[in-house]
């Protein structure tokens, strides 16, 4: 669907309020929101949410905007910049726009950035792009998902005079090493691209948020961070228990603290709920995170609760210690980690708030297979072999660079994937993975072994784990 949203043109020189709340370090929180169906009569979505946007337009106690999320709900959703458009008429550099990659190519892409340059959306996160629920590897084998990589290269590219603000997604919930690197590994790529902010996948395991900030301070990246929480509700429970939610995992410790908080009736569940809101917005804050995007709250007078309940946690919580001893109590002995899967790269995670150089935990990474081993060699010997003669002759790598778009015969993009077709993902990914992975690492849409660490084993293996953070430069 074409962007039709009012041209504007705004000719005063005023800066970016959230860049400028982030430089003062105050503290953020972003509603999000999903694109409505097409099928939906816009003037009554934006009626019901007209209550709400006044009131974070008149909310002064910390940064509040709208973090519009586009493709996150239905198969056909409204435009993205035509709904952000409509819904917020002024003040649009407060607000967040991620940008999904879904059934997008590299024109499409290119229109909606240059879009958000000439209608004032400053802050914008491109997304590669999830599944919804229950879609399978059919459903999407003729999607085409636009890598976030690509798509912070096309801001690059685009925006001369620095109007976009451009941030970046990662999920910190990985619980196997061949998860868990390949997922900074393109962070970083992303850190590289331009990427001026991070905002952190939703989860329950605040090590894991912490373990995201420890990382960025000891690889000296001291980009700002926001988390993305989820308020839940008790039908959304199982849902995530079925992976209908891809990326989001919920361990069984943390189900049976659920099940107790819903046994006493739905005002005491959701009395729990935000009370768990305010522990995890403190916490967050005292490791150094800049804002939350909250999903899960769309009505205005909701909207009105957490914001004085995000108030509160800020004004209770002073100390990390004070707030930690609060946060364990109310844990009780509750593992958050998805259990058999646990593992953590960082040690002393809870110790303190800050880590100036944090000590790892030892890394077994899974060998590569013989036939893995030996196909390598048997590909870069022909490549290399081949790129001698100025052609390459053999069958079979003039076969894998023909289904890998992009692959260059003069490049090393071959030697960045340690000679695997990033075709193989199912979401065609060039750059690295998305952060849907089962939480034991496998792709979200199949059953097989996500094709990043496949490449993350074998550049291991050839201690080639420099070349996944530099970008290959493959898609189309």
């Amino acid at each position: 669907m074409p962007v039709t949203g009012q041209f504007e043109l705004n000719f005063e020189l005023k800066k970016n309020r959230f860049k400028k709340s982030l430089k003062k370090g105050s503290f953020s929180t972003f509603f999000e929101v999903n694109t409505p169906s097409v099928n939906s009569n816009i003037k009554t979505v934006l009626s019901r949410m007209e209550e709400g946007r006044i009131i974070l337009e008149e909310f002064n106690e910390f940064h509040t905007g709208f973090a519009i999320s586009d493709k996150s709900t239905y198969s056909q959703s409204y435009n993205l910049v035509n709904f952000a458009s409509e819904l917020c008429k002024k003040d649009r550099d407060k607000h967040l726009l991620f940008l999904s990659g879904k059934g997008v190519d590299n024109k499409q892409m290119t229109e909606t950035v240059n879009a958000c340059i000439n209608l004032g959306f400053n802050n914008i996160v491109p997304v590669s792009g999830e599944t919804l629920p229950n879609e399978t590897l059919n459903n999407i084998k003729n999607i085409n998902f636009f890598d976030s990589v690509d798509s912070l290269n096309i801001i690059n590219k685009l925006d001369s005079s620095n109007k976009i603000f451009p941030g970046c997604v990662v999920s910190p919930f990985k619980y196997t090493p061949i998860d868990f690197f390949p997922q900074y590994y393109k962070l970083v790529k992303k850190i590289n691209m331009g990427a001026n902010f991070i905002v952190a996948q939703a989860g329950w395991d605040l090590l894991k948020y912490q373990e995201l900030r420890w990382y960025l301070e000891k690889r000296e990246y001291y980009d700002p961070t926001l988390a993305r929480i989820i308020f839940l509700t008790s039908e959304m429970i199982e849902p995530i228990i079925e992976g209908q939610y891809p990326g989001i995992h919920i361990s069984p410790d943390f189900l049976n603290m659920l099940k107790k908080e819903s046994k006493f009736g739905f005002s005491q569940f959701i009395s729990a709920q935000w009370r768990k809101l305010q522990l995890q917005v403190a916490g967050l804050r005292l490791m150094g995170y800049s804002g939350i995007v909250l999903a899960g709250i769309n009505r205005a007078d909701d909207i009105k609760t957490a914001l004085n309940k995000i108030d509160e946690a800020l004004d209770e919580f002073k100390s990390f210690n004070d707030w930690k001893d609060t946060y364990l109590n109310y844990l009780g002995r509750s593992e958050m980690a998805p259990y058999p899967h646990r593992f953590y790269f960082l040690k002393n995670l809870f110790n303190e708030a800050f880590s100036e150089i944090p000590d790892e935990n030892y890394v077994k990474i899974p060998d590569c297979t013989k036939i893995e081993k030996v196909k390598y060699h048997f590909l870069k010997k022909r490549f290399l072999k081949s790129k001698q003669k100025g052609k390459h002759s053999d069958i079979f790598l003039k076969s894998i660079m023909s289904n890998s778009p992009g692959f260059n015969e003069n490049d090393s993009s071959l030697f960045q994937t340690q000679f695997v077709s990033t075709n193989s993902c199912p979401k065609k990914l060039s750059n690295g993975p998305c952060g849907g992975t089962k939480a034991d690492g496998s792709c979200e849409v199949c059953i097989k072994e996500c094709v990043f660490s496949k490449i993350f084993r074998l550049a291991n293996w050839q201690n080639d784990l420099d070349l996944l953070e530099e970008y290959n430069g493959v898609s189309q």
